[in-house]
């Protein structure tokens, strides 16, 4: 239940409370109903009023959190805090998380401090580590992730020379993104056609964190007809291979699933069916 609506509800059950104490409970002619009355305004009043002071507190001390993490981060990376005062706000703060002893706590703040360069070293090296395995999947994945851009691009400036269409919308992404919690999704390409229908071109980035892939990429093509949208068909990147699949069971009579392991572009049968899988996208948007 959110702070607000428990409010809400706690400011009503007190009016009608109020309501019932004045004008409608003296009208009760049972006093079984009356007790009845009182014991059910008691069990959703209390719980929510409870609530609410639990909501209050967890709020309060959420905001105690984020201001001491921003204040050891400012005093880390600035010079606006001496070490001194920095070993005191951590002692403080985890004397109070685990109730412990004043040596205790004053032990843990020396050791977290002494402990800092070489967290600072092993962050450097996991960033290093991370910008490597970035210039090596870029170089790997680059090649064909243009191919199918310039592909589409192709085909887009054809069918605007012919007025069958406009292409509305135009970005430009990197594959692979650094120290990115979550995989982002970015329409590359829309093409609206003149039948009303329209194509797009998504793709999904691969997320490298701490020296390893936590998201691989896709690249998507979508038609958007009058009545419902559908995945054409998607290429998968990969560490080992590349693969194209069609996005839904109408496209699989055009569109064959394919997997190659060296590079994509050398590999005749894997562009040959990823050209038929784009020139088939437009002419299924297209009809």
């Amino acid at each position: 239940m959110e702070l607000y609506t428990a409010i809400i509800i706690v400011v009503v059950l007190v009016v009608v409370l109020i309501l019932y104490e004045l004008r409608w409970k003296e009208k009760l002619k049972w006093r079984w109903v009356q007790i009845t009355l009182s014991v059910i305004f008691a069990a959703i009043l209390i719980p929510t009023i409870f609530h609410i002071i639990v909501s209050i507190n967890n709020s309060a001390r959420e905001n105690a959190e984020r201001q001491f993490r921003e204040a050891v981060i400012e005093g880390l990376y600035s010079q606006n805090i001496k070490y001194q005062e920095l070993e005191q706000l951590l002692k403080l703060k985890y004397k109070d998380a685990f109730s412990s002893t004043e040596n205790e706590a004053k032990q843990w703040a020396s050791e977290f401090l002494a402990s800092l360069p070489q967290k600072r070293e092993d962050e450097k090296n996991l960033r290093n580590q991370s910008n490597k395995l970035v210039n090596k999947l870029e170089l790997r994945w680059s090649p064909l992730y243009q191919f199918i851009i310039k592909s589409f691009d192709t085909r887009v400036q054809e069918l605007t020379k012919a007025s069958l269409g406009t292409l509305v919308e135009s970005k430009d992404i990197h594959l692979v993104t650094n120290y990115q919690v979550n995989q982002t999704q970015t329409i590359l390409r829309s093409f609206n056609f003149s039948n009303g229908n329209s194509l797009s071109m998504k793709v999904y980035t691969a997320v490298v964190d701490n020296g390893k892939i936590t998201c691989y990429p896709n690249v998507i093509f979508t038609e958007h007809l009058r009545d419902a949208s559908t995945t054409v068909f998607s290429v998968n990147f990969r560490q080992d291979y590349f693969e194209l699949q069609a996005g839904h069971p109408r496209h699989e009579d055009y569109i064959k699933r394919l997997r190659t392991y060296g590079d994509p572009l050398d590999d005749s049968n894997f562009v040959e069916m990823l050209n038929v899988a784009i020139n088939h996208a437009f002419e299924s948007s297209l009809l």
